[in-house]
């Protein structure tokens, strides 16, 4: 009887966490703060995934001189402090503890690695955006400018809603 108990706790625990899960992203959607963040896409297509948008942010490479901590050598969690301009958001600072934000400032989780000399490069988890089968293409035309749309939670949780063309 205890056995199935056991099993019965471990099935619960599982199911806890599956939703966990997935009221974390219905959280940023209904917590979370529109900011429009500029991109330049690439196109590729996974035959096991589909049609996706890579997405290159501006917001993606930082000058080291905004980190205040130790060199950073490998992947290292970082928070990014995002803040408005002329509609866009850009890098307003990094940190290694959750910051505190005021006005229509935003925070993002990301992972930051050195890439060249005085430079870091930031991952957020939002660099790929899938699409419907065959429309990536349009995503492709030179020189065409875009802006994503992106829901940003307390927390630091980004998710991709919409890009957008720039005019």
């Amino acid at each position: 009887m205890k056995k199935n108990k056991w099993w019965i706790g471990l099935i619960i625990l599982q199911v806890l966490v599956l939703l966990g899960i997935a009221g974390s992203y219905y959280g940023v959607d209904y917590f979370g703060k529109e900011i429009q963040l500029k991109t330049k896409p690439v196109d590729p297509s996974d035959v096991f995934s589909g049609d996706y948008v890579s997405l290159n942010y501006e917001i993606s490479d930082a000058p080291d001189s905004l980190w205040k901590g130790k060199p950073i050598q490998e992947p290292t969690p970082v928070y990014v402090v995002l803040a408005p301009e002329k509609g866009k958001y850009h890098i307003e600072k990094l940190t290694n503890h959750s910051p505190d934000v005021s006005g229509s400032q935003v925070y993002l989780k990301a992972k930051a690695t050195p890439s060249m000399v005085g430079m870091l490069h930031l991952e957020y988890g939002l660099e790929r955006f899938y699409v419907e089968e065959n429309t990536g293409k349009k995503f492709e035309e030179p020189g065409q400018e875009y802006s994503v749309a992106v829901k940003v939670a307390p927390w630091g949780k980004g998710v991709i809603q919409k890009i957008h063309t720039e005019k």
